[in-house]
């Protein structure tokens, strides 16, 4: 009677672990394949984001040179003008460096995904432990 049992629980479990198999190789492919193509995309993503942040700091910066006035009483620049000019050169300053960290790190990735896919693949699964 046991016996018997235990055998029905292994051709059952046979039965799951073969269905597992093929599902595994059905869909595993089709998941890299998802995988590459959402990495590349997001990549172009945050590449055109930064893009547009860098484009407003700069029109933020021109639009702050154009503002410019001198105090006719003193023949300098004002405090308020001043203070547009050093804000917005240190947003400048900051969309410059996070276009520059973003460019990096996406362009790498996109150059990873397109010359070597497999390796990219695994490098992903070591560090996000598949998840």
């Amino acid at each position: 009677m046991k016996e018997q049992i235990l055998n029905q629980f292994m051709e059952k479990l046979l039965h799951y672990v073969n269905s597992a198999e093929i599902f595994a190789n059905k869909n595993v492919p089709l998941y890299i394949e998802e995988l590459l193509k959402y990495k590349m995309y997001d990549s172009i993503t945050v590449i055109i984001i930064s893009i547009i942040v860098l484009f407003i700091a700069v029109a933020y910066f021109v639009f702050a040179l154009k503002t410019i006035k001198i105090d006719e009483r003193i023949g300098c620049y004002t405090d308020f003008s001043t203070f547009k000019v050093t804000s917005s050169s240190m947003v400048l300053v900051g969309a410059i460096i996070l276009f520059v960290i973003n460019l990096s790190i996406c362009t790498r990735r996109i150059i990873k995904i397109n010359t070597a896919p497999r390796v990219y693949v695994i490098d992903y699964l070591r560090n996000n432990g598949g998840k």
